[in-house]
């Protein structure tokens, strides 16, 4: 094998990153209020990686009337910017969809992988 650097792990311990499926880096804008979280993609995922946690999963609300699939791209375009860890999002659903198993297929066709 070769590669373009060797880092000599000699007498370490190499374990894989951390994962955190459960994070609010962005805020809940619900009709209860807004709720702004202590931490955001950046804060919050330069903090996961000093703890060792690679992979976050973000709690993702929609903006008031915000479709869901609306939501998932607004926050993903906020985390790719500054998110220093992997992420997947779970959207939360707020409000009954009109065509429940066309949402569920819009979701899973957008890579979504789980809803809350």
């Amino acid at each position: 094998m070769s590669a373009a650097e060797v880092v000599d792990a000699e007498g370490k311990l190499v374990l894989p990153g951390g994962v955190d499926m459960h994070v609010h880096f962005s805020p809940a804008l619900v009709e209860e209020g807004d709720f702004w979280w202590a931490d955001d993609f950046g804060s919050g995922s330069r903090a996961a990686a000093a703890g060792g946690v690679t992979t976050v999963g973000n709690i993702t609300f929609p903006a008031g009337d915000e479709p869901v699939l609306g939501a998932l791209a607004r926050t993903t375009a906020e985390a790719e910017a500054v998110s220093l860890a992997d992420f997947v999002l779970h959207p939360v659903i707020v409000a009954a969809a009109d065509d429940p198993a066309a949402l569920a297929r819009d979701l899973a066709a957008d890579g979504c992988v789980s809803v809350k």
